[in-house]
């Protein structure tokens, strides 16, 4: 009931551009609800795609009074707040939505000291006919599988807040571990998956191997270009 009417994050922008706000609240309580039902019945629960401040110290809380809980954030979550929203442009309209620059900064927070364990895309493709459309018609979701690394690379490690490693913990040998598979490391006898970057290389986003297109990062400039992707030691991308 509460996001209902939600088209962005409740606050200042949503009040300025007219749009239905979806609050922070909504998702809290969710949150709220997962960590004491994992309390209760002592499973694992995993949270996708936090966004809120208050989230983020719920489940901090909740891994210190060891509730076993997990969680994972997003890039644009990451690298995005609800002012990117200013210009109607649905390429930003997500689930949950863009939050405030201070929830960006609690995300990152989250992420840096092990309350958010993992990193994931919420890769979420449209066509072109469903998100040209007026912002309360337009379906959430965008595409991030291609721009993950780069966007991650910007926000977390060229900003100073974050050492590489870890970045790559984050999408690697985390979330092997909490998906429990063998997978995630280039420890010898493990198949053989990874990828090749540059981490020098400046690019313009401007073409994607998706059928989709719906990218906010269309046409900016990003650094840190994939080149290559193996699994099991068989090229299935290359630049």
């Amino acid at each position: 009931d509460m996001t209902a009417k939600g088209q962005m994050n409740d606050g200042l922008v949503s009040l300025k551009l007219g749009l239905g706000g979806w609050p922070n609240a909504a998702e809290d309580i969710i949150v709220s609800r997962n960590i004491i039902l994992s309390k209760y019945t002592g499973a694992h629960v995993h949270m996708q795609h936090l966004s809120s401040a208050y989230s983020v110290d719920l489940v901090r809380n909740a891994k210190k009074a060891g509730i076993n809980v997990s969680a994972e954030a997003t890039p644009h979550h990451i690298a995005l707040s609800d002012e990117s929203l200013i210009d109607y442009d649905t390429n930003y309209k997500v689930n949950p939505p863009l939050r405030t620059k201070d929830d960006v900064k609690a995300v990152i927070k989250g992420l840096c000291d092990g309350t958010i364990d993992v990193i994931a895309t919420d890769h979420a493709p449209h066509s072109p006919a469903d998100k040209n459309v007026e912002f309360d018609y337009a379906p959430c979701g965008m595409i991030g599988f291609e721009t993950a690394f780069s966007v991650c690379y910007k926000a977390l490690v060229l900003s100073g807040k974050m050492k590489l490693s870890k970045l790559i913990k984050l999408m690697t040998i985390s979330p092997a571990k909490l998906l429990g598979i063998n997978a995630g490391s280039l420890q010898c006898g493990m198949p053989a998956d990874f990828c090749i970057a540059d981490l020098s290389r400046k690019y313009v986003y401007n073409k994607s191997l998706s059928r989709s297109k719906n990218s906010p990062w269309f046409g900016k400039e990003l650094i840190g270009k994939v080149e290559a992707t193996f699994v099991n030691g068989k090229p299935a991308y290359r630049e």
